[in-house]
């Protein structure tokens, strides 16, 4: 749950350009003041991220909205990242992963044969022919995410990941 004011100022910080200051809980409960430089929103299920710079980190970091009790707009200009684009950081950082593109290879069966027809991981996907045990090999160059090693471990008896090498030790 967002509080409603939150929502507010960090609208109109972003229209506006200016700093916001937040009560913020971190991942670990521990409550602090951070005065953020607004550069966008990103919107990733059901959790609203403002992106931001802090303190004087050059590189921009997710900050969740729903770990913010109170926000204030400061009246003062935000620091800008030259060449921020906010499409761009969301391809390359916006599943929580390296961003980078790489060659996805595994073995699945059952109900994912289906689902992959349906809903590709990419557009390039690939799957072949069933095997004499009913495996398929599919191919499909993705991004490097959190997202996808995620959902790879939610089918974990109906896929076996070939490439990259150690993909969920990483």
């Amino acid at each position: 749950k967002i509080d409603d004011d939150v929502i507010n100022v960090v609208h109109e910080t972003l229209l506006k350009e200016e700093q916001i200051e937040v009560d913020y809980r971190n991942w670990g409960g521990k409550k602090e003041k951070l005065t953020l430089h607004p550069l966008g929103l990103m919107q990733r299920g059901p959790a609203s991220y403002l992106i931001a710079l802090c303190f004087s980190y050059d590189d921009p970091r997710p900050y969740p909205l729903h770990r913010m009790t109170s926000a204030k707009r400061l009246h003062l200009d935000a620091r800008k990242k030259e060449g921020f684009d906010i499409n761009d950081y969301a391809d390359e950082q916006g599943h929580f992963g390296s961003g980078k593109m790489i060659t996805f290879k595994a073995r699945v069966r059952d109900h994912l044969i289906k689902v992959l027809d349906e809903t590709k991981l990419s557009e390039n996907q690939r799957l072949s022919e069933p095997d004499v045990e009913g495996w398929r090999l599919l191919t499909a160059r993705v991004r490097n995410s959190w997202q996808l090693k995620w959902w790879v471990l939610a089918q974990e008896k109906s896929i076996d990941v070939i490439r990259p090498a150690g993909f969920l030790a990483t």
